[in-house]
């Protein structure tokens, strides 16, 4: 067919649109919805003539009307997107109406995204398709984008899955290790302390005082040792009992007073406990968690006052967060991080016993249930040791 065939054809049909437009009772609200409709709209043949096109098409595609009349529909789409534009068409032999997302190339040669919906009709006696035409290109980049993200984070995720893992069987590892060697341990120590307090009992008469403060230096070595390795071994140990159950906070703190009651009693400690709430987790874990905290404010208190203990709690949509207040020796900033370091001591042993591992105690316990435990102190003032744990914990095999 020639162009000048092609083109009267064109005419035609475009005048048998107008025959439609005149006829239809409808056909002047049709002219006015086709023509200033926010969606770009291409009317065109079987063939893939174009036989009109509205106001946005011509503003999207940047053609004006003449030069859309002279195409086929072909001609907007990129070469990629001809041989999809095919298999559309023939599923329009078989559908009346249907979606599809396709690439539009512009009069500039830019190129957008679009979702085609394509509804034929008969208009005197001949099939045309009526194409909406919805740029979409904003969306397939957020598309594009957001299947980049999903991909990185499932290449972070399972990184730090693979990190889970190598983690959790060093700290099996390490927990392990320590066991054996804590245990493996305690039988030399028991045999230097046993031939130490021999040694004194049997020749404590005969020795001179150098002799005995040796003896003496060596039992309390041992002494401050087996301590140091029975807490290695509960340090060890925590965690060990996986399965986590409702506590009733109120009745683990009055455990807890009954276990300190003597140290209490002998300090004149005041010690005043919020209602607390029931909450899921590891009962003998956080009983040793107030305990060590408790325990520590009266054993850290100023000389001559007496020990004033405040056991608080508020809570957010997620955790419950605890407060244990205390009128001590207080903490210095540039240890708040640093006492929570295994076997770690802030002061001389000849002040304040301990092996220095409670506090890292209270650290593993409320990292085991999800948590996270700070300081804010200020010296001869006190401490505030905050607590923050999860309402709800999950089951663990």
């Amino acid at each position: 067919m020639t162009k000048k065939a092609e083109k009267e054809n064109k005419v035609h049909a475009a005048a048998d649109l107008d025959d439609f437009q005149r006829l239809d009772p409808a056909g002047d609200i049709f002219k006015q919805i086709f023509k200033y409709s926010v969606v770009p709209t291409i009317i065109h043949d079987l063939e893939m003539n174009i036989l009109d096109v509205n106001d946005s098409a011509i503003e999207q595609f940047g053609y004006q009307k003449p030069e859309f009349l002279e195409k086929s529909v072909f001609e907007l789409h990129t070469e990629e997107e001809i041989e999809h534009s095919e298999e559309v068409l023939g599923k329009m032999e078989e559908e009346d109406k249907l979606r599809a997302e396709t690439q539009f190339e512009r009069k500039n040669g830019s190129v957008f995204d679009a979702l085609v919906t394509p509804c034929k009709f008969i208009l005197n006696g001949k099939p045309v398709i009526h194409v909406f035409i919805q740029d979409i290109t904003e969306r397939k980049k957020r598309e594009a984008q957001l299947h980049d993200l999903n991909s990185a984070l499932k290449d972070e995720v399972k990184k730090v899955q693979e990190h889970s893992r190598e983690l959790e069987k060093t700290n099996s590892e390490l927990s392990q290790f320590a066991y054996v060697a804590s245990h493996d341990l305690q039988e030399p120590l028991r045999t230097v302390t046993n031939f130490a307090q021999l040694l004194y009992k049997k020749y404590s008469q005969e020795i001179d005082e150098t002799a005995d403060t040796y003896l003496n230096l060596i039992l309390d070595a041992t002494s401050r040792m087996r301590e140091l390795i029975e807490g290695l071994l509960d340090y060890s140990r925590i965690g060990h009992d996986k399965k986590a159950s409702e506590v009733n906070l109120n009745k683990t703190l009055e455990r807890v007073k009954q276990d300190i009651d003597a140290v209490i009693k002998e300090s004149g400690a005041s010690l005043s406990i919020d209602r607390l709430p029931v909450i899921k987790g590891h009962e003998t874990e956080l009983r040793v968690l107030f305990q060590n905290l408790i325990s520590n404010a009266i054993k850290f208190r100023r000389e001559g006052s007496v020990p004033e203990i405040k056991l608080s709690v508020e809570e957010d949509d997620e955790s419950w967060i605890f407060y244990v207040r205390d009128n001590g020796i207080g903490i210095k900033p540039e240890y708040h991080e640093k006492i929570f370091t295994i076997f770690s001591r802030l002061n001389d042993r000849s002040q304040f016993s301990g092996t220095g591992i409670g506090l890292a105690h209270c650290k593993k316990i409320v990292e085991l249930h999800g948590g996270s435990i700070r300081v804010g102190s200020v010296p001869d003032q006190g401490s505030t040791f905050i607590v923050s744990l999860p309402k709800l914990q999950p089951e663990t095999d």
